[in-house]
């Protein structure tokens, strides 16, 4: 234990393609990798965290794989390294099948690397954009220029800003959970990810806790779809107290891995999902990372159901794309408590919650409400350009998302809040996202947080089953 952060760090590879080991792989039992610093707490992308794992190389599985039951991992930064993803395309065409893209600057690529051209509107429109990890592969890299072939007529690009070439396979992930072991008792905690292209794969995981974690800017691609959290099974576990800003891909959180997919008994419950107003401000796609996600919490449509996803109590603020999508038949999910603040842009299909999902409680203001369903009777729909002041400091620099008041108790009409009348609940989803008992003041409060400055309440316990209320 030192008073400064341990560094471990991968030299970058004039090739990012290239496939690495991860910094650490956990195949025993009863194991810790603890930075120490900062406290338990509230999530924080500013603290300085004990271990840095760093590398801006695409690194084989993730920075931390883990496959033993009973182990914990906290505190750790997982740093991909601020930088654009991908290179913005100068200028382009195609003639005999070679394209040939000049890029605004020399690439970090090689002969053989697999690479998504991004047109994000631009033309012309059959350079296809493949799918995740069947990309184009270089076969000329020359300074700034490279060169792939690609069946289809000779023709120059219309190059837009939001033209890049990004190289698409593998994918780098902070962390990987596949524990065969039932309970997996895994926990991951008070951890900071930033900047890293992929997010948390969970290919199996039973009663797991991903809790006080800050997790921002995947550099993901329209075509690549990574996000924050997915994978294929994650049962009677929680995701709880976080944060996840600037999210890219399908959705914040996702089971994607088509009919194998299993999620079972987890709960989504304090957390906050945001976009920053330069991210919000932008045309999709635009330059990387941004927040373009297809919505916030979906199942994918995978071939087995997600069953009993209970989503408590979170805010979400600024989202591009503000859709909750159940979309197999047979799945089942709850949504309560939360506050949604969904400053749409005109390409959004406004606020979508799936018609199966069970909802109350809730308190949405949205530019479109056409797609929602109907609210329930607790539930507080608001069709509005004019979005209340309910939170400190929306800014980019601020991010303070605390509430500035509640709202009436109860007899709420559109356009005015609804906050303090939440539906009480069981621990753990009695402590908010900093820690706080909910309801010490007399009243549960909607959203992430409670109101005002209320007694700390004492960290989740690890290892909780994840039951309905």
């Amino acid at each position: 234990r030192g008073t400064s952060p341990a560094l471990f760090s991968q030299v970058p590879d004039p090739d990012p393609a290239k496939q690495y080991g991860a910094f650490f792989t956990l195949s025993g039992t009863y194991i810790t990798i603890d930075g120490v610093i900062p406290a338990s707490g509230t999530p924080s992308k500013t603290a300085g965290y004990g271990f840095r794992l760093q590398s801006q190389n695409n690194v084989q599985q993730s920075f931390i794989y883990v496959t033993g039951a009973n182990n914990a991992v906290m505190h750790i930064e997982f740093d991909g390294v601020s930088q654009t993803y991908g290179y913005q395309v100068t200028s382009c065409s195609r003639v005999a099948g070679v394209v040939t893209a000049k890029l605004s600057a020399p690439p970090r690529l090689v002969v053989g690397d697999k690479v998504d051209m991004v047109m994000g509107g631009g033309t012309p429109t059959d350079f296809s954009t493949p799918t995740s990890g069947r990309g184009m592969a270089l076969t000329t890299v020359s300074g700034n220029t490279i060169q792939y072939a690609q069946a289809g007529s000779d023709e120059t690009c219309s190059v837009v800003p939001s033209t890049h070439i990004n190289p698409n396979w593998p994918f780098q992930a902070p962390l990987e959970a596949n524990i065969g072991a039932t309970p997996s008792s895994f926990s991951f905690t008070d951890s900071y990810i930033h900047d890293i292209p992929g997010g948390i794969l969970v290919a199996h995981c039973d009663t797991c806790n991903f809790l006080r974690n800050y997790q921002s800017r995947n550099r993901s691609t329209p075509t690549e779809h990574q996000n924050a959290i997915d994978g294929g099974g994650l049962h009677n576990s929680l995701v709880g107290q976080s944060i996840f800003e600037d999210i890219t891909g399908t959705a914040f959180i996702v089971p994607t891995c088509g009919v194998s997919c299993n999620w079972q008994n987890d709960v989504i419950y304090s957390n906050v999902f945001f976009c920053t107003n330069a991210a919000a401000a932008q045309t999709l796609p635009t330059a990387y990372p941004q927040c373009g996600v297809s919505a916030v919490i979906s199942d994918d449509n995978g071939g087995n159901p997600v069953t009993n996803l209970l989503v408590y109590g979170n805010t979400f603020i600024r989202l591009l794309a503000c859709n909750f999508y159940i979309l197999n038949a047979l799945s089942s999910g709850t949504f309560e408590n939360n506050i949604v603040y969904c400053t749409n842009n005109a390409s959004s299909t406004g606020f979508v919650l799936n018609a199966r999902w069970t909802h109350d409680y809730n308190s949405v203001w949205a530019q479109r409400l056409n797609n929602a369903p109907t609210p329930s009777i607790h539930d507080q729909f608001v069709s509005t350009t004019a979005f209340p002041s309910l939170f400190v400091d929306l800014s980019d620099a601020g991010e303070d998302f605390r509430l500035i008041n509640e709202g009436p108790l109860s007899g709420c009409t559109p356009g005015t809040n609804c906050i303090k009348d939440g539906l009480i609940l069981n621990a753990p989803y009695n402590i908010d996202l900093r820690g706080m008992a909910r309801g010490a003041d007399g009243t549960w409060d909607r959203g992430a947080f409670e109101f005002g400055v209320g007694p700390k309440g004492p960290n989740p316990p690890t290892m909780l089953l994840a039951i309905p209320h």
